[in-house]
């Protein structure tokens, strides 16, 4: 995670050295053509505009990824966590959850329900978990949830981004 900022920071000044030379050999050589046009080429060579977005792009892409959980709801459950009724997630604690949670340190979750391009999801602030009590949990769409010992409760804040949801 250290490695991040002086990627881009290393990007930034070989594009701004790119830049600079452009300028100083086009001032040097403006009168003598071929040689103007030899250096352009090896200028163009160190095309860093593109890739320094999509660089940057890239970069932030793969921040957000670690610092999101993916899950996914049935249709009941999406419904009512992403209305914002129900702000904490239950799970069985197993191998797979607990591989997620443990030691990890996330700022969002983002939930989708089903599968494919255009399925939807929501993004909502991360909270932290814990080991969840038992107890029976209903709600406004006819949604019952049994918690028994041996599951994990992930705390939910603000939702922050819905999409597709028209889909569901």
């Amino acid at each position: 995670m250290q490695f991040m900022p002086y990627a881009k920071i290393a990007l930034y000044c070989i594009f701004c050295l790119k830049k600079r030379l452009h300028s100083i050999f086009t001032n040097i050589w403006k009168n003598d053509r071929k040689q103007l046009n030899i250096v352009k080429r090896y200028i163009k060579f160190f095309t860093f505009d593109k890739q320094c977005k999509s660089f940057n792009k890239s970069i932030n892409e793969m921040t957000i990824k670690k610092t999101t959980l993916f899950l996914t709801l049935k249709k009941l459950q999406f419904e009512v966590t992403s209305s914002g009724e129900k702000r904490i997630e239950y799970r069985k604690a197993g191998k797979w959850i607990l591989s997620r949670l443990i030691n990890k340190d996330y700022e969002f979750v983002q939930f989708t329900n089903g599968y494919g391009k255009d399925k939807p999801y929501f993004i909502c602030e991360f909270k932290g978990w814990r080991y969840a009590k038992p107890g029976v949990f209903k709600f406004s769409n006819g949604l019952i949830v049994n918690i028994d010992e041996g599951y994990v409760e992930i705390s939910l804040g603000n939702i922050i981004a819905l999409k597709n949801i028209n889909k569901l």
